[in-house]
């Protein structure tokens, strides 16, 4: 699964145990706490946010003997997996305080069966192996911390009018608190993770201006290459497909996957 699915399911079992505890305790107000704080920040604010590009512009299937399409549609299951983990997961937790609400979930869920009522809670080794948690949440208390240095640096160039859609942004990121190896092992997810459409990795050797003293520096700067007309995203290989002349590769991979027919470049 992709580095932040398995993050998600980590943070949905951490909150599985949590809730767990709670019910035996009798803490029904901890349960509202716990689910309303996890839906808000978790999901709603952070996770379904940063998905929408995976869900809405991947491949939905793949043709055989095309690799490309076959790891851009793994991608997308991961996502669509975790939604269901996640969705499973919080129907059977809040069954006891919305009945009819979690009863409806449950019977709208693919391969489910009877009443919600009928199951058991879930077990947070059911969503992520319980001794890798803490080593995920150690990366991801990292990557998080970039992160919202990085929204905010969008944020100050967006206000100066140097770009508009965070997607217009380049983002370079010089980083010299602690271990760096992270960021790299997530390099080719930290697009997906910013909203940005490129980002350059920068080693503290190398530095940046005003580095000295701090321990991250993040320079935006107006991304390189052309809008793609689907995702959006702007890169360098817009219009490489003939067949689909306005889209990057990717997006040409994901027409291609459901035979979506050629058409000419527009003109202006």
């Amino acid at each position: 699964m992709q580095p932040i699915d398995q993050y998600i399911l980590a943070r949905t079992a951490e909150l599985t145990a949590k809730i767990r505890k709670a019910y035996e305790d009798f803490e029904f107000h901890r349960v509202y706490h716990l689910l309303n704080e996890f839906c808000n920040s978790e999901l709603s604010a952070f996770y379904l946010d940063v998905l929408k590009d995976r869900l809405y512009t991947y491949p939905i299937k793949y043709k055989p003997r095309n690799a490309e399409q076959k790891t851009l549609y793994l991608a997308r299951r991961s996502a669509q997996t975790a939604i269901y983990k996640i969705t499973d997961a919080l129907a059977r937790l809040t069954a006891p305080i919305l009945s009819f609400t979690a009863d409806e979930v449950w019977q709208s869920l693919p391969g489910t069966t009877g009443s919600v009522h009928l199951t058991l809670f879930p077990e947070p080794e059911d969503l992520a192996p319980t001794d890798k948690i803490a080593e995920i949440f150690a990366v991801w208390e990292m990557l998080l911390h970039v992160r919202s240095e990085v929204l905010k640096a969008l944020e100050e160039s967006r206000q100066a009018k140097r770009i508009g859609k965070s997607l217009e942004a380049k983002a370079k990121v010089t980083i010299t608190f602690g271990p760096t190896e992270f960021l790299y092992r997530h390099e080719n997810s930290l697009p997906e993770l910013f909203n940005i459409s490129q980002i350059e990795m920068w080693t503290p050797s190398i530095g940046l201006p005003n580095v000295g003293a701090n321990d991250l520096a993040i320079n935006v700067f107006v991304a390189d290459g052309h809008k793609c007309d689907r995702c959006w995203r702007y890169t360098d290989d817009v219009g490489q497909e003939q067949k689909y002349p306005t889209v990057c590769l990717r997006c040409a991979q994901a027409l291609d996957a459901i035979d979506f027919p050629p058409y000419p470049a527009t003109t202006s």
